[in-house]
């Protein structure tokens, strides 16, 4: 990683001020940080050493803005590496674990970058010096679909916004603004790590298969068959996350727009925003998204079909 990297990643995750350190708990922990104390000592002391630790032993950074589909690609990549490496009955949202289970699998670290989802866009870290050396893999998503999506995972999962959808894109924090920035910061930067790969949902959306092969190029795992991939995309179908979301969470949790695996639709923002409200949306987008941008290229660089997938 080098100097430069280390010194950026101290600076990232450990050099902020009691005040910062209590916001941003704050922010995490909405139900009144998480019923208060016991949480308290983990947020403001182990969980930027967890963080720095994870870190330095990932090979590989998988990482989006909240809502691009990350969960549908880490159930799909957990369930084509435990076919392959015939890993039996494991967790598969849990990729680091799975780099234990067989020396062929990359240590992977699947995360939102920066703390994205909570905050303004001058409050984003312009530079990217901490994954020097590492691989890294940006999952994007077109900002409209995006932010319709963190409206209802702010309101329903994680309580932190009681306003309406309207109200919600004029919060600064997390917000379609923030977005547009750190797509901009990734573009200025994607020659800082190893080796850099930006794909979109919406070329998930098109053609699965053909993504997932493109990502497991990436991580240079060779002669997994398309068979195995192909029965990773029907097992992750929307339809059969969507039942496995509803038979583990709480009841409350396991309705409607409260799930994770909620609409999976590209281009779904039309049924909740206004024509006033895309244009605001897409007219400050092709306004600031820097020219020639590669989360621009990746979710336009697509022919979405209809089709399932996750949300």
């Amino acid at each position: 990683m080098g100097l430069g990297g280390l010194a950026a990643g101290f600076q990232q995750f450990f050099l902020r001020t009691p005040v910062t350190w209590i916001q941003e708990s704050a922010s995490h922990s909405p139900k009144w940080f998480k019923r208060t104390f016991p949480r308290t000592y983990y947020y403001l002391t182990l969980r930027p050493v967890k963080a720095w630790s994870t870190h330095l032993k990932a090979d590989v950074h998988l990482l989006s803005f909240p809502k691009c589909g990350r969960t549908w690609l880490r159930q799909m990549l957990g369930r084509i590496l435990a076919r392959h490496f015939e890993l039996g009955e494991t967790d598969l949202t849990d990729l680091r674990r799975l780099s234990r289970l067989h020396p062929q699998i990359p240590t992977m670290h699947m995360h939102h970058d920066d703390d994205i989802f909570w905050k303004a866009p001058s409050e984003l870290t312009p530079h990217r010096t901490w994954y020097r050396g590492k691989k890294v893999l940006l999952l994007v998503r077109e900002p409209k679909d995006v932010i319709v999506s963190s409206y209802f995972q702010k309101t329903k999962r994680e309580e932190a916004f009681t306003g309406s959808l309207s109200e919600f894109l004029q919060d600064e924090k997390g917000g379609y603004k923030t977005l547009i920035e750190y797509y901009n910061i990734w573009h200025l930067n994607a020659e800082t790590p190893r080796a850099f790969l930006c794909i979109s949902y919406e070329q998930l959306h098109a053609d699965t298969v053909k993504t997932l092969r493109r990502v497991i190029d990436f991580l240079e795992i060779p002669d997994i068959q398309d068979a195995i991939i192909q029965e990773a995309v029907d097992y992750a179908s929307f339809t059969q996350m969507r039942k496995r979301e509803t038979a583990t969470e709480t009841p409350i949790a396991s309705q409607g727009e409260s799930l994770k695996a909620r609409k999976g639709k590209v281009g779904g923002n039309a049924e909740y925003l206004s024509s006033e409200e895309i244009k605001q949306i897409d007219e400050y987008t092709e306004k600031n998204l820097l020219e020639g941008s590669i989360a621009r290229n990746a979710w336009r660089n697509s022919k979405p079909s209809p089709g399932e997938s996750f949300s």
